[in-house]
């Protein structure tokens, strides 16, 4: 089984303060307001405009419409894997591979550190 390599330090790294983690959740709550902005507004122009180029002050509005996302159990009701195995490709099945292999799955998953920073209970 392959192996994977382990990530090493090359130089020290500067020590965490609480000042760091309050600005790094500070920043983290500003993202989330500001996205919920940002998603209002995007929303506002995609129901008021149709699919053109809009000049609005000095930016530019360009809508399009695409072709969308694909509606998978549509499309697999429609052409079975069975009958077109030209259209599907084979691909890990990541359910079955926790459910048959175990640890030695972790020869086939690269380490993922997963950082949550909330603020502690009153």
């Amino acid at each position: 089984m392959p192996t994977l390599k382990k990530y090493t330090k090359t130089a020290a790294p500067k020590p965490v303060t609480a000042d760091d983690v309050a600005i790094y959740f500070a920043n983290k709550e500003e993202i989330k307001k500001l996205t919920a902005e940002n998603d209002a507004i995007a929303k506002r122009i995609k129901t008021q405009y149709e699919p053109d180029n809009y000049e609005v002050g000095n930016f530019i509005i360009e809508l399009q419409q695409t072709i969308g996302v694909l509606n998978k159990g549509a499309f697999m009701h429609d052409f079975p894997a069975d009958e077109f195995p030209e259209l599907y490709e084979q691909v890990p099945a990541t359910e079955a591979i926790k459910e048959n292999l175990g640890d030695e799955r972790a020869d086939y998953y690269e380490p993922v550190l997963r950082l949550t920073i909330k603020p502690k209970a009153s």
